[in-house]
């Protein structure tokens, strides 16, 4: 099996783990309180993953390595033009953030233990693990978040409460993700060259999987299974 092959087996896998969580499904049945609660948690993802990406750079002195990852750092921060002028309002996090307290209409919530936990997680796999691994969860998640985005994107649209204009967030990674994930893999490739470096891959993505599981699993049951709105 070639790297080609092996790597799209292995997003696979991953995807129909990511994309299977009941809650991830359940989007567009939620109540708003649920929906507010839950993107409040994954905002605080966000706003740690431009550090996951700084910590991948201190990995590798690989200029294919370096400028991909800087030019996903980039795009993390609004881009280049926003990036030079210092315009903070375009960053992913801050769209994110207007998403909850403009759309929603709602102050963020407190950050959960699943968060913290999901957020410690990748914080170690990314400063503790090997090149490989690292570069491995990131690649995967790039490349199968736009699957990610668009679930969600659909599922919000279809609650007919929110603008395309206000899913500016979460359209914009559809396509942007994809274009990461290409490049990411690209660079990743040249690392895959035995048994041994193939075992890091699978580790270091099935390890990112596992996270986001805990994490929609650990939230769905808080939710009360979608019963109840606990979240006040």
């Amino acid at each position: 099996m070639n790297f080609d092959e092996y790597f799209t087996k292995m997003a696979l896998e991953c995807e129909e783990s990511l994309l299977s969580a009941p809650l991830l499904n359940s989007i567009d049945t939620l109540t708003t309180n649920q929906l507010h609660y839950l993107f409040s948690q994954l905002y605080y993802f966000i706003e740690q993953f431009p550090g996951y990406l700084g910590a991948l750079l201190l990995k590798s002195t690989d200029k294919s390595i370096l400028f991909v990852v800087s030019q996903n750092l980039v795009d993390e921060c609004g881009g280049i033009d926003k990036l030079d002028a210092n315009i903070y309002t375009s960053s992913h996090s801050a769209l994110l953030k207007d998403f909850i307290t403009k759309s929603i209409g709602k102050p963020l919530a407190e950050m959960d233990i699943y968060t913290r936990i999901l957020i410690e997680s990748f914080r170690k796999l990314f400063t503790n693990s090997t090149l490989i691994e690292s570069l491995s969860a990131m690649t995967i998640m790039e490349s199968i978040s736009n699957k990610w985005f668009s679930l969600v994107y659909d599922r919000l649209l279809k609650r007919n409460e929110f603008s395309e204009l206000e899913l500016y967030f979460f359209k914009i990674h559809i396509s942007l993700d994809e274009v990461h994930g290409n490049a990411l893999k690209n660079v990743l490739q040249s690392l895959i060259t035995d048994y041994n470096s193939s075992i890091l891959f699978r580790h270091g993505a099935l390890s990112a999987m596992s996270y986001w599981d805990n994490f929609y699993t650990g939230l769905y049951g808080y939710l009360g299974g979608l019963s109840l709105d606990k979240v006040k």
